[in-house]
């Protein structure tokens, strides 16, 4: 075998063995993500659901007031940008 069959060889085998490394590394991952993604469901979400029931005025206002501030800042620099002055 030449030298560059050799080269060949080896960065096909490399290239394998990168390949199958990252598989491995995007399941665990995607492991890992599901995992975390049942915890939330489990613990978290009848956590913020029990507060919410219990406060519902306050989430109300609560989010009202997000909702004006984000109309109020899109207002002023959304369409003043669109304007010539």
């Amino acid at each position: 075998m030449s030298d560059r069959e050799n080269r060949f060889n080896r960065d096909e085998r490399l290239s394998e063995s990168t390949k199958e490394l990252f598989e491995d590394f995007i399941l665990k991952i995607k492991n890992r993500a599901s995992d975390l993604g049942e915890q939330i469901k489990e613990n978290i979400i009848p956590e913020a659901e029990e507060k919410l029931k219990k406060n519902v005025f306050k989430s109300v206002l609560i989010s009202f007031g997000i909702g004006l501030l984000i109309g109020i800042i899109i207002t002023l620099f959304g369409i003043a940008r669109g304007k010539k002055r």
